[in-house]
């Protein structure tokens, strides 16, 4: 939420009190992330980095497969590189999902930040 009205300032600076409405948009990956890590936090009392090793491995597969309801919507249709936004990003996550499955639990944490972060750093150009 914080991180949808940060990135469209100039309209909310304007509409302050539609801030808050987030059935209109606003709910990011970013921003549940940060939420869940905060809540996994405090509900495992400190073990948030276990629970996250084992958590972070299906991600990128989750992420792959939400992007399904971009096709089915016809949402970020715009090319990167011949094929759509969002099968480009679907694709790129299943290579970060199998890179997780192939290295060590302890890195998958920092290998999934990391090359989440890159993907969309890399395709945010792209999308429209």
């Amino acid at each position: 939420w914080i991180y949808h009205v940060i990135g469209f300032w100039s309209y909310y600076s304007i509409h302050l009190n539609e801030m808050f409405y987030v059935w209109n948009g606003g709910l990011s990956f970013w921003g549940a992330l940060m939420l869940g890590s905060a809540v996994a936090w405090i509900y495992f009392k400190g073990l948030t980095l276990k629970v996250m090793e084992a958590i972070v491995t299906g991600l990128p597969l989750a992420q792959a497969i939400g992007r399904l309801g971009n096709w089915a919507n016809q949402e970020f249709v715009n090319p990167v590189m011949g094929i759509p936004w969002w099968g480009m990003e679907a694709i790129l996550d299943l290579v970060l999902f199998g890179l997780l499955l192939l290295c060590p639990m302890k890195y998958r944490v920092w290998i999934y930040l990391a090359g989440y972060g890159l993907i969309r750093y890399i395709l945010q150009p792209y999308r429209a």
